[in-house]
């Protein structure tokens, strides 16, 4: 009876983890834990670079500006235009630096760094 209960919530866990929400740009098939680092990999290997695979995955989605990756448990969205990187440097709600336990952990739960920061910065001697 446990055999079934623990196989029918680890089902349940993998489709969670396979659905996209809602709005999200089109992209690759995720797969459960991995998301879509697979198709990432292949096309990396075929390309010799990181941009030109992801350049290649996006040319299979010709009219999109946007397409959205998933690495893991991470939520990866690329900008293809010119336009929705405005976008994305203008709008707030896309402001921000991510969360999650490599980042907290990485700074000691401050959001501090040159990568990892928000909000102003302070002026020092440095800054001049």
């Amino acid at each position: 009876m446990f055999f079934v209960l623990a196989f029918t919530l680890l089902i349940i866990l993998v489709f969670l983890d396979m659905r996209k929400p809602r709005n999200f740009p089109r992209g690759p098939v995720w797969y459960p834990v991995i998301g879509s680092a697979l198709s990432i990999a292949k096309s990396r290997k075929e390309t010799g670079m990181l941009i030109k695979g992801v350049r290649k995955i996006a040319d299979s989605y010709p009219k999109d500006e946007v397409i959205g990756f998933k690495v893991g448990k991470d939520k990866v969205v690329f900008a293809l235009s010119t336009e929705s990187l405005m976008e994305f440097f203008l709008n707030p709600d896309l402001d921000g630096r991510p969360y999650g336990p490599f980042y907290e952990t990485r700074t000691w739960n401050l959001r501090r760094g040159i990568l990892l920061t928000d909000g102003g910065l302070l002026k020092g001697k440095l800054s001049r």
